[in-house]
């Protein structure tokens, strides 16, 4: 017994020196964890502690890598998400704000969580076309060195990219609307170097020259996108839109007819072929495509207010009611067809029953200056001339150069002017 005893507590002794005892490697970090008192960093070597009281968790300094993918918000407030590739490594200053962070979990899930938000917190000091492709590798490292700290991890080398083209092509069209013509260019050439085969970024480089007015550049980057995706609505609408205004009807048609013979079921070029036809006054092929159209996509208001307008243009004003109606009551604020539908109502004679869609229409917005001019019209008809003032007073300050609103709004004026008081002898 006395043998058993003595060897319990030689094996007790022997547990407590190795508890007592730690050693810490060169290429790695550690830290004690009390049972009473704070955590502390351990430094390489031997080092001895209360035993039985206390833990030691051992963390590799070696750099590794993390890749992950985040939704970040830019200084200059846009939102989109990256691909990343951050090489980073933990730190003897910082361990302890990772150690308190990790709180005991895996590691590896921690340094991914921790890694997601240093890069979120990097990108809210850069803007969009530094994250997207022009920040220099010092100008990233800079703007990850606070938060990486602040979560114990010191960044090294970082990679990102964008998911898709998606966000390289929004940000360059909003640097446009903010006036910042080059970075717009910027990002989209980067854009075409890295997404050659995607017909969005030819696409948004088309929409950039037609901003600055170049036509020509414009169209080709267009075309390429509809090479690289023939069913591509958006720059076909562009396209579209462009080749109506020179009135190159044949052209437009053969485009849109080469996109749907890769496409049958595509609704908007059904709708493209109908104000094609419509503006060469082929009424009857015209509505079956806008028909067509609302077949494939019956919840569209967009097509049913093509076919009113149809009607309207081949003076049917009583036969465009109803898909006129159709379409606001899928879309109510579907501003043309309200005012085509107060046009049709004023056709007939119906100028009381007109105004509430006109006033609709410019409340959904933006008013046009023939909105403005059917409800001035409408609330003259009526008698409310105050009104129709008011309304061609809008007119005039959107569009001044309209001579015969100018008389009329003189007109207006001198009829409802007092009359001079006569004397008396």
């Amino acid at each position: 017994m006395k043998r058993i005893a003595v060897a319990a507590v030689l094996v007790v002794l022997l547990l407590a020196v190795c508890s007592a005892v730690s050693y810490v490697g060169g290429k790695e970090a550690a830290v004690l964890d009390p049972r009473f008192g704070d955590p502390v960093v351990l430094r390489p070597g031997f080092s001895i502690h209360a035993p039985f009281l206390s833990h030691v968790t051992h963390y590799p300094l070696d750099p590794r890598k993390v890749e992950g993918q985040v939704k970040v918000e830019t200084r200059d407030n846009l939102n989109f998400r990256i691909r990343y590739t951050l090489t980073a490594s933990l730190e003897p200053e910082s361990l302890l704000a990772f150690h308190a962070r990790r709180a005991g979990r895996p590691l590896d899930p921690v340094l991914q969580q921790l890694s997601d938000e240093t890069v979120q917190k990097a990108a809210a000091f850069l803007r969009a076309d530094e994250i997207l492709g022009t920040a220099a590798r010092e100008r990233w490292l800079g703007a990850l060195y606070p938060p990486a700290m602040e979560r114990g991890l010191k960044a090294q080398e970082i990679q990102v990219t964008p998911v898709d083209s998606r966000a390289l092509v929004n940000a360059a069209l909003i640097y446009q609307d903010r006036n910042l013509p080059n970075a717009a260019l910027q990002l989209l050439k980067v854009g075409v170097e890295r997404f050659p085969q995607d017909s969005r970024v030819h696409y948004g480089l088309g929409r950039l020259y037609e901003h600055q007015g170049k036509e020509k550049e414009a169209e080709e980057e267009y075309l390429q996108a509809l090479l690289l995706d023939p069913v591509a609505t958006e720059p076909m609408g562009r396209l579209i839109g462009a080749l109506l205004k020179r009135r190159e009807f044949d052209r437009a048609q053969r485009l849109i007819e080469a996109a749907l013979d890769k496409d049958r079921l595509s609704a908007p070029h059904y709708s493209w072929v109908g104000i094609v036809l419509q503006l060469q006054a082929k009424y009857d092929d015209a509505e079956k495509a806008f028909r067509k159209a609302i077949e494939l996509d019956p919840k569209s208001a967009e097509y049913r207010a093509g076919l009113g307008a149809l009607f309207l243009s081949k003076g049917d004003p009583a036969g465009a009611q109803k898909p006129l109606k159709e379409a606001i009551r899928i879309d109510p604020n579907l501003t043309l067809a309200l005012y085509n539908l107060g046009i049709a109502l004023a056709m007939q004679g119906k100028s009381s029953e007109a105004i509430p869609f006109f006033e609709h229409a410019e409340r959904a917005g933006p008013p046009s200056v023939g909105l403005l001019n059917a409800l001035a019209n409408a609330y003259r008809e009526t008698g409310q001339t105050p009104k129709a003032i008011a309304a061609l007073r809008r007119s005039l300050r959107l569009q001044p150069n309209q001579k015969e609103e100018q008389k009329l709004l003189r007109q207006l004026q001198s009829e409802r002017s007092p009359a001079s008081p006569r004397k008396t002898s």
